[in-house]
């Protein structure tokens, strides 16, 4: 038999091809052939009508939907061995697909891919085993999106990409994000100088090291997936990376610190309501100088409780107001 394509494909154990011989493959093929990107170019619109859906050979696609107002949410960063564009609206595709690096992929005609899928039920369960991990994923997002703080969720981004690269083939020594900032922060539901913020504090806390614009060295795996909260089904979702390169020494600053203690980052086993009360106190000790008058203070009470109605009277302009010990 001729040697396929697919044979050099890392996609070929995955998903939709696993179940399949050459015989199907070649049958496959013949439902689209191999079609190539440039970085940027679209492979899709959301809203226009169905076309053929893609399975990724090389490169790495942002899926994504855009606001009328031009706010853009990207909902998912496909390897190779992925699918895209084949969740459709009423005929439509439901997403954006854009390259973010070069891109080969094998198209599919939707409705040859059906009609062959109910032939051979293998296909058909491979099928669903996909969109099972795809809805798995969207969930895991929605917990990110939700509950996890920006540097939480920036780490949890560079140890997904990691891992996604790690078992995809593609070169994670250094890891090569393949996305802008502007792109991550619309990946996380954060804005370009938040990605930025965060990125900072992971450098500062020896849990990175950046090389050029774009490429990333992990020094410290495990805090980073001890901030990144990214174990699924108990299980870590990154190894062990040990890569050192030189850096500056930092001292703590102030502001380092407030930071710290308010993310609940540093080594304090107080409950967080105290920690943002310390981390507020330590930030105004840094913005006022000597000599300034203090911020006022509740009186100092022997329980967690709110303050009292006398409390807040006595607290009031005119009254007699305690000051911050020195």
């Amino acid at each position: 038999m001729t040697a396929l394509p697919c044979d050099r494909c890392v996609g070929r154990s995955l998903n939709l091809c696993r179940p399949l011989d050459g015989a199907r493959l070649q049958v496959m093929l013949a439902l689209g052939g191999i079609h190539r990107w440039k970085k940027h170019e679209s492979l899709f619109r959301a809203d226009a009508p169905m076309g053929p859906f893609f399975k990724i050979r090389s490169g790495i696609v942002a899926v994504s939907r855009t606001l009328d107002d031009g706010r853009r949410q990207i909902v998912a960063v496909r390897a190779p061995g992925d699918c895209v564009g084949y969740l459709e609206n009423d005929g439509k595709y439901a997403f954006d697909g854009d390259a973010l690096t070069d891109v080969e992929a094998c198209a599919f005609d939707r409705r040859g891919f059906d009609a062959f899928a109910a032939k051979h039920p293998d296909l058909a369960a491979a099928v669903a085993e996909a969109l099972s991990a795809a809805l798995k994923q969207s969930g895991q997002d929605m917990l990110v999106l939700g509950q996890l703080r920006s540097t939480e969720r920036v780490a949890h981004f560079l140890a997904e990409i990691d891992t996604l690269y790690r078992q995809r083939a593609v070169s994670s020594r250094p890891l090569s994000l393949k996305m802008s900032r502007t792109e991550i922060a619309d990946y996380l539901g954060l804005t370009l100088e938040t990605v930025s913020r965060a990125i900072g504090r992971l450098k500062v806390r020896d849990v990175i090291g950046l090389m050029g614009s774009d490429e990333v060295v992990v020094l410290d795996n495990n805090k980073l997936r001890q901030i990144a909260k990214v174990e699924r089904d108990g299980r870590p979702i990154a190894t062990t990376i040990n890569l050192l390169i030189p850096h500056d020494p930092i001292s703590n600053s102030p502001v380092e610190v407030v930071q710290r203690a308010a993310n609940g980052s540093g080594p304090s086993k107080e409950p967080r309501t105290r920690r943002v009360a310390a981390a507020a106190a330590l930030s105004h000790r840094a913005a006022c100088p000597a000599g300034r008058p203090a911020v006022p203070q509740w009186p100092q009470k022997t329980s967690d409780s709110a303050p009292s109605s006398a409390d807040r009277r006595r607290a009031t302009p005119g009254s007699t107001r305690p000051t911050r010990a020195r």
